[in-house]
Formats: C-alpha cells, structure tokens, sequence
C-alpha cells in the first residue's frame, strides 16, 4: 500500500497561513523561508496530532521544562508520497504544552493514525494551536535557524515545503473548516465507509462453574465490583455511540457470560478492538489510581489504554498508574482474568478504573453521576486513540402556522420574516391546505 502523507489533525482550521503578514509574516519573506501554519482545531480545547504516514520518528524535543518555546521534530522512517513528490517528511511543530511533550523522547516512534501530542498554548500563544511547518528530506544541523527576517525557520535537507504540497487531505478522517485560501488536494483512503467496530465487556458476572461472580467486594461500603463497572460500562457505551465511524457493543451487562464464554464471544464477533471494565483491589486500603493492561506488541492496545487512563485520571481527579503489558505466560486458561487480554484476536484492553478497596476512591463512582464521569472517560479514550470525531446533531426540522392573507405580496412578506428567524415555510394556495 503506498505511503502517502495525509494532513496530521482530524480538522484542516487553519487561523493563520505563511501568506499572512502577522507573527509568520518573517517566515516567508525571510532567508532562508519556511510555509507555516497554525492549526486552530475543531473549538476551544486542545486537539491531538496524528501521525500522518505509516511511521515517523521523534528527532528532537526541545523546550520543555525551560523559558524556551517547546518544539518537537518528527521524521518519516522512510520516503513518503506527497503532492510535491517522494521523500522524507519532517515536521516541526511549536507550541504543545509540557505535560504532553515531557513524555516524548527522541527516538521514540509512533505508527499511523497514532495520536501523538495535544495542542496547546506554551510560549505565550493566544489560544490552543499547532504552528506547524513541512520540509522535504532530514533534519539539517539542529533542525531550525533563525533567518533574515529574525524568524526561526525550519531546515532540511531538500528544504522547506508548503502544508499543500507535503500533505493530501483524507475526507474520510479529517473534516474542513478552513484553509485560508490553501488549496490542498483531497482523497478518500482505502478505509472510507468502513465502520471500525468496538465491544464493550462488563468483567465478572457469572463464574466458571455458572454462579454469581460479583468480582471484588468492598464489605464495609456493600459494594461490589460488577454492578458497579455494569453502570459504568452503559455509559460508556452510550457515550461511544455520539462518534462518527462507529460501531459498538455492550456485552455482559446481564452478567450472563463467563470469562472463557466472553472470550469465545469477542474472537467470534469481528471486532476491530475490545475494552473490558473492572476495578482494582488490594489488601492496602491506600492503593489507588487507575491503571491498563494490554497484550505485548499491539499498538492499538497501548493506545487505548494510555488514552483510556488519562481520561479517567483527569475525569476523576485520580493517579494515574503505568499500564501494563500481558504476555501469554502460561497461567490458570480458565480463571485468569487476564485471559481477555491474552487470549483475544482483536486489540484488548482491561480497564482497573480504580481501587474498589480504597473507601476514598471507590465513593467517586458510587453514585450515577460518578458512573457517568468514568463511563464517559472510557469513551473518550477510546475515541482519542483512533482519531475518532464526534457526529454533527441532527439539525430539527420546524414549522409555523402563521394565517390566511388577502394579497400574494403580503403572503411573500411574511413569509421573508419568517425566513429571517431559521423556519421552514412555504406559500400554500386554498387547493394544497
């Protein structure tokens, strides 16, 4: 499949392009130039950037933890197709805060359609944005000089490229909004109009042997591991259904599948990724935090737990815990909760939400309002890690009856007013009513 290089965000909102004559003016009419642009995203928040090919490799970070703009350097691992032809892509992206950028390092790689940082604000930007600039070929020296016009400029090997003529546009991921008058050429990628299909799995429920199986059990608060993730998991899965692409299911919610039937039903079901809710438990009432697990080597696995935990430590004011990596070691087939992990086709996640045996920490999801924070931070995490956006509302169709007017021209009158306040009408004769 060829390696073409598509737009890094899953919004082309670009709120200043090279041709402008504000801060980037220096960077186009300086020597030596570069073409950048600064990203706006979708609203106010702070959007992830993507991997825009099937690899690229961090060079350099810089910036982090000190006065300096925070600034990081990425490198295709191999030639890319672009608009302007094949080679390697760099880019250079300015302004990710330090809490996203302080956990990369250079040589670390991420795969297509990875999430890789958030935008942000650091080196005093008035607002969450990407200042992104695209250059043909490796880094030269340290990657950027300050040119002419006293404007820091990226540098590579085959030179500084526009945005148009290194990235196409992927319809299917990435939506429009504006491109200042850039003209980037668009293509529908060999997954449009294929729904990524997801599973949601409530763990425990039902036991090997077909009793109960209420998972961890906090005896002092009544509560049992189960019925709580069982909330959890619903909203979850309503949340997920909000996103474009999207195919869910909710399963065990009922209870009524054991572990090794859960496993049967997630190799049987075709699905792209699986997350199973549990909560954590131990015999330190001060354990805490929210944690993963997922299979060594997925990619997709890591992604969604990174994504998941962050989620629900930021949702839940909660620690968030390194996740953890499963490997087929040869424990119980039958009891090893870990089996969904190990023991699955698709990407498989299990969730430790929190610790059910900290008092403290179990009562931020004893109610349904804490349920739906979680619920919904699952969902969000799931949605990060693949790129997914939210679906457009349905816009509600409305009428109004306004009367009978003796003359056309005060019919169309009204009917222009009514246009004004974002109603359908129309002009009926006697014969239509």
């Amino acid at each position: 499949m060829e390696n073409r290089c598509y737009y890094p965000c899953r919004t082309v909102n670009i709120s200043q392009s090279y041709t402008g004559d504000f801060s980037h003016a220096g960077n186009l009419t300086g020597f030596p130039a570069d073409y950048p642009i600064d990203e706006a995203g979708k609203g106010t928040g702070r959007d992830w950037m993507y991997c825009p090919c099937d690899e690229m490799q961090v060079v350099r970070v810089t910036g982090v933890g000190n006065s300096y703009t925070n600034t990081i350097w990425l490198t295709s691992s191999s030639p890319v197709s672009m608009p302007c032809g094949e080679d390697y892509l760099t880019m250079m992206v300015i302004h990710p805060n330090d809490d996203d950028l302080s956990k990369i390092k250079a040589g670390q790689k991420f795969r297509r359609g990875e999430a890789m940082f958030r935008e942000g604000t650091d080196g005093y930007a008035t607002g969450n944005h990407f200042h992104i600039s695209f250059g043909r070929g490796k880094i030269v020296r340290n990657g950027w000089i300050c040119n002419s016009k006293d404007a820091w400029v990226l540098t590579t090997a085959g030179g500084a490229i526009r945005p148009e003529e290194a990235c196409f546009v992927d319809e299917s991921f990435t939506k429009i909004i504006s491109t200042r008058g850039l003209e980037f050429r668009t293509i529908k990628n060999e997954k449009d109009g294929q729904a990524m299909k997801g599973c949601i799995y409530i763990g425990h429920g039902k036991s090997a042997n077909g009793g109960y199986d209420p998972g961890a059990v906090n005896e002092r608060l009544q509560l049992h591991e189960f019925k709580l993730c069982r909330e959890i998991g619903k909203y979850a899965h309503a949340a997920l259904k909000e996103y474009e692409g999207l195919t869910v299911d909710l399963v065990n919610d009922d209870g009524n599948l054991n572990l090794n039937e859960r496993i049967n039903h997630a190799n049987k079901g075709g699905y792209d990724w699986i997350v199973e809710i549990h909560l954590n438990s131990f015999s330190s009432q001060t354990a805490n935090g929210t944690e993963a697990y997922y299979y060594k080597g997925t990619e997709s696995g890591w992604k969604i737990a990174d994504h998941v935990c962050r989620e629900l430590s930021e949702a839940l004011g909660i620690v968030q815990r390194s996740n953890g990596v499963k490997g087929d070691d040869g424990g119980d087939k039958v009891t090893d909760y870990f089996g969904i992990v190990v023991r699955t086709k698709p990407a498989a996640v299990l969730v430790e939400t929190l610790f059910i045996s900290n008092d403290n920490e179990v009562k931020k999801i004893i109610d349904a309002e804490g349920q739906r924070k979680a619920g919904e931070a699952i969902a969000r995490g799931i949605a990060a890690a693949f790129g997914l956006m939210k679906k457009e509302p349905e816009k509600t169709m409305r009428y109004l009856w306004v009367g009978h007017f003796s003359t056309l021209e005060g019919a169309e009158a009204a009917k222009r007013r009514i246009d004004a306040l974002g109603y359908y009408n129309k002009i009926c004769v006697d014969k239509e009513l």
